[in-house]
């Protein structure tokens, strides 16, 4: 009998695996076994295709050893692998090492892979693992796995769900004699539907752009809204499962690694367990060692939000309507025209008082009226002046019609427009960050760009990411976010009725991500998500998740404001209405007439000195005068 079976546990061999790369594995329950029990039931040489072979002798009582040393079968492999466990040398119960079997499979990861690949397990006619099937973590752990008894001609499985979420043994007969067998008969798919399992679900609450949950009872939530929360309903739909929604621990973050090596947030509850999987954590490195992720379900990047400009009214917007070196062109052209006025003078021999030129040119300038001159000017006395007038006149027409503009409307404050631009930014200039205790304080802690540093040594950090856009309204601060965040925001709280805010989003982005759905390594429902996932973003349905979060958020905001009988905001589409001059906008002419107070003071003080040194100066050369004549 033992010789049929080895023939046709090879025919299995050759039938479902043709082109499969083979790890043969004899694990043995006795400490010193006999040479004899080490050998294989079937003969490798019987095997007439070509396959990668690597045959290996373990120790259930060592099942923790590392063969990350063995070359990687996936290196090799043409469509698939498989493992050809043999157990010889257990007793018929449940042995304390067989509890060890499903860690001896993990330590193979590197070279099979246990929820894509497939195992065989052979084992002794009188040796029954029904109990191990149904255990976990061994009937969770490892997907595609058959049990086949020596002198039975049927398999035994896991049926992951069938028994109302639970575990059970799915028994079937064993086909042979057909050509190009299809591994799907032999390796059925049992996870098609999840049989009304209920799936813990770790929800990162600080992440309200993309989840949020609503408190039910005293230890239940369910989720009310986001991307994340539209996903899993989708997929739960297909499956046949249901959610139990938790915040995840220490705060609702993603996932935070502690100095003592303790994972926090979502990350850390599916290491520890508590969950199945954890939703709205983006794919970092670190993360990625420890836990696996789904297909994405949304992406993002990090931005920096802004007020509005800062409008600055000042004295000097009566000099603002031209550039610097725009006046000082003006002040050489009048030096300039004066000499050339007084050398024409000169060549035509009249005289006019040096002042007077001086008056006449910044009269005409100044587009005011000027005296006759004492003498008729000749011709081109004539035509230079009246090329000055017609500058004067430009010149005169462009200032007046650019400072009413500056005098309105001044001009705003220059907002940092790029990460680097906000690095340079002096240190009155706020920086904070959306903490959502996950990948972007992690990224921008350990980046070594030096201008993402200074920004990290500035910066502050908020928890509630509407209440980092709100701070950052009428200030000169910015919020460093993910670029859902702001979305979320705006949608929320901080639009108007015309959909405008008080906020300009930079340009600039930095740290792109993925975020999705996170399991443990080799979960065996991940492609099952991955299936769904991967056909929502595919046909578009992604794009439309998003419109119904945003329009959930604008219904929501809506029943509020007729509730409370206000509008969470003004509307910022009414911001270019016309705007009463005040003082602050006329402040420039008050100092200039301050200005001419102060210098015609000056002129009166030194007129009267002059005057008065003037007629001391004459009495006393007529007392000089008189003693002489006497």
């Amino acid at each position: 009998m033992q010789k049929s079976v080895n023939l046709e546990l090879a025919a299995i061999i050759q039938d479902y695996f043709p082109s499969c790369s083979l790890l043969l594995i004899v694990l043995s329950g006795d400490p010193t076994p006999p040479t004899a029990q080490l050998n294989f039931p079937i003969n490798i040489e019987s095997l007439q295709q070509e396959k990668y072979i690597i045959e290996l002798e373990g120790d259930l009582s060592n099942a923790n050893k590392s063969y990350h040393d063995t070359v990687d079968v996936h290196k090799h492999r043409d469509k698939c692998t498989y493992a050809l466990i043999s157990l010889v040398g257990f007793e018929n119960e449940p042995n304390r090492n067989l509890v060890n079997l499903y860690s001896f499979v993990k330590c193979l990861d590197g070279l099979i892979k246990s929820d894509e690949d497939y195992f065989i397990f052979y084992v002794e006619e009188r040796f029954n693992l029904d109990w191990l099937l149904i255990s976990e973590p061994f009937a969770l752990g490892i997907k595609y796995k058959v049990v086949i008894s020596s002198g039975d001609k049927t398999y035994k499985t896991t049926c992951f769900y069938c028994n109302m979420g639970q575990p059970s043994i799915y028994k079937r007969k064993i086909p042979f004699g057909r050509v190009k067998q299809n591994i799907a008969i032999l390796f059925p798919d049992l996870l098609k539907d999840f049989h009304g399992k209920t799936i813990s679900v770790s929800t990162a609450t600080l992440s309200t752009s993309v989840t949020e949950l609503q408190k039910t009872g005293p230890r239940t939530w369910k989720n009310i809204r986001g991307i994340f929360g539209t996903a899993v309903e989708h997929v739960s739909a297909k499956y046949n499962f249901s959610c139990k929604f938790s915040p995840s621990i220490g705060g609702g973050g993603t996932g935070l690694k502690l100095e003592n090596g303790t994972w926090v947030g979502a990350v850390g509850d599916v290491i520890s367990g508590r969950a199945d999987i954890g939703n709205a954590v983006a794919r970092i490195y670190i993360r990625n060692l420890h836990v696996g992720y789904t297909f994405p379900v949304c992406y993002a990047w990090l931005t920096f939000t802004t007020g509005l400009p800062q409008r600055r009214y000042s004295w000097k917007a009566i000099y603002w309507p031209f550039t610097p070196m725009m006046w000082l062109c003006i002040f050489l052209t009048v030096v300039l025209s004066y000499f050339t006025n007084s050398i024409l003078l000169t060549l035509t021999g009249q005289e006019i008082p040096k002042a007077t030129q001086i008056l006449y040119i910044l009269q005409i300038l100044m587009l005011q009226g000027t005296p006759n001159p004492e003498k008729r000017p000749l011709s081109s006395i004539r035509t230079f002046i009246a090329f000055w007038l017609l500058f004067a006149f430009l010149i005169s027409s462009i200032y007046q019609s650019k400072l009413v503009s500056t005098l309105a409307f001044p001009i705003k404050s220059e907002l940092p427009k790029t990460f680097k631009e906000l690095a340079s930014t002096s240190h009155t200039f706020g920086i904070l960050l959306h903490y959502a205790r996950g990948a972007a304080y992690s990224m921008f802690k350990t980046n070594t760009n030096p201008d993402i540093h200074r920004i990290f040594k500035r910066m502050e950090l908020e928890e509630n990411d509407v209440k980092c856009f709100q701070r950052v309204i009428g200030t000169t601060a910015a919020c460093v976010s993910w670029n859902t965040a702001v979305k979320f925001a705006l949608h929320q709280n901080l639009s108007d009725n015309f959909g405008q805010a008080q906020l300009i989003t930079a340009p600039d982005t930095t740290g792109f991500i993925s975020a999705a759905f996170i399991l443990k390594k080799r979960a065996l429902f991940r492609l099952k998500f991955d299936k769904v996932l991967f056909w929502a973003m595919d046909m578009g349905l992604a794009d439309e998740w998003w419109r119904i979060d945003y329009r959930f958020l604008k219904r929501r905001r809506r029943l509020w404001e007729q509730g409370a009988n206000e509008k969470k905001v003004s509307d910022s589409g009414k911001q270019t209405e016309i705007e009463n001059l005040s003082m602050k906008h006329l402040i420039g002419t008050f100092y200039l007439l301050m200005f001419g107070l102060l210098a015609a003071l000056t002129c009166f003080v030194v007129e009267k000195v002059w005057d008065l040194r003037s007629n001391t100066s004459a009495k006393i050369g007529i007392a000089n005068a008189n003693r002489v004549v006497s």
